[in-house]
């Protein structure tokens, strides 16, 4: 119970599941043609932080926007729960 209690670290550790939860799904899957009759597969969610190639011979791992990622989740998570404690009057 000492997590639900801290937080901070709760809205960590749920922030780093949401961007490896929301990049392999459809949400955060995008596929680029190019000029030469091959594909790219970008994950990610809101950016894409890992690009493979379509023969998986090229790999990319941006890593501002894994931390892009990372500073959304933990932002919107942030919002949404000091909204519900002035709504409904729990201690922040």
């Amino acid at each position: 119970m000492t997590l639900v209690k801290n937080k901070r670290l709760t809205l960590i550790i749920v922030s780093i599941l949401l961007v490896f939860g929301t990049s392999f799904t459809d949400l955060g899957y995008y596929m680029n043609d190019n000029q030469y009759n091959t594909f790219t597969r970008d994950y990610g969610f809101p950016a894409a932080w890992l690009i493979l190639s379509s023969d998986y011979e090229y790999r990319s791992l941006n890593i501002l926007g894994l931390l892009f990622n990372f500073a959304f989740f933990y932002l919107i998570l942030l919002l949404i729960h000091k909204l519900f404690t002035t709504i409904f009057g729990g201690k922040s």
